[in-house]
C-alpha cells in the first residue's frame, strides 16, 4: 500500500508541478514552459502506465483528480498567489471525506 501511495504522490507532484510551471510560463519556447510539459507528460506516464495498471479505474480517476484539484489549489496559494476562499476549503473537504470513503471501501490496498 505504501508503494502505490508513493507512486500516486509522485503522479500528484509532477501533473500539478508541471500544470503551475506551464501557467508561469511567459511563451511556447520557455524553460518554464518546456519544463512543465516533461513534468506534465511524466505524469501521464505514469498514470498509462503503472496507475491504471494496478488499480480498477473506479477507484483509481477519482483519487488522481481528487489528489489534482487538492493540489492545484495549494500550488495555486502558495507559488501562483490565487485566491482561495471558504468553497474552495468546503470543496477540499469533501475530496477528502471522499478519499476517506474510497478507503475504507478497500480498493487502494
Amino acid at each position: 500500500m505504501i508503494t502505490k501511495l508513493l507512486i500516486f504522490l509522485f503522479y500528484i507532484a509532477s501533473s500539478s508541478f508541471g500544470l503551475v510551471f506551464i501557467k508561469k510560463s511567459t511563451g511556447l519556447f520557455s524553460f518554464l514552459f518546456m519544463a512543465g510539459n516533461v513534468l506534465y507528460i511524466v505524469g501521464y506516464i505514469i498514470w498509462v502506465s503503472v496507475i491504471l495498471k494496478m488499480l480498477p479505474l473506479s477507484t483509481a480517476f477519482p483519487l488522481a483528480s481528487a489528489g489534482l484539484l487538492i493540489a492545484s489549489q495549494i500550488a495555486g496559494k502558495l507559488v501562483l498567489d490565487e485566491k482561495v476562499d471558504i468553497y474552495n476549503l468546503v470543496g477540499c473537504g469533501f475530496i477528502i471525506l471522499g478519499f476517506i470513503i474510497i478507503f475504507i471501501k478497500g480498493d487502494f490496498q
